[in-house]
């Protein structure tokens, strides 16, 4: 799952726990209004040992900048691979 500008309780109205099916990418702005929460959900994910990414950009509750989207994107894809949920991309 992916959030922008909020974080995992607001996304799926539940608190994160070890039995979480997914894995988690989060982007935030430094001014967004949100952005307190995130580094607290960041601790919570990885005492949890679940599979996450917390990505901080400069700029305010918006959407993130095409290359951190990007980025989100192709981290979701490389972690779907490593499930084995889809495909693995061969060179």
């Amino acid at each position: 799952m992916t959030a922008c500008g909020a974080g995992f309780r607001l996304a799926t109205a539940q608190r994160p726990s070890r039995d979480t099916p997914f894995v988690f990418f989060a982007t935030v702005g430094i001014r967004d209004f949100n952005f307190s929460e995130l580094p607290g959900l960041d601790k919570t994910l990885t005492n949890l040992r679940l599979t996450h990414r917390v990505k901080v950009f400069n700029g305010g509750h918006q959407w993130p900048p095409k290359e951190l989207a990007a980025e989100a994107l192709e981290w979701m894809e490389i972690q779907a691979m490593k499930s084995g949920r889809c495909d693995k991309i061969t060179p």
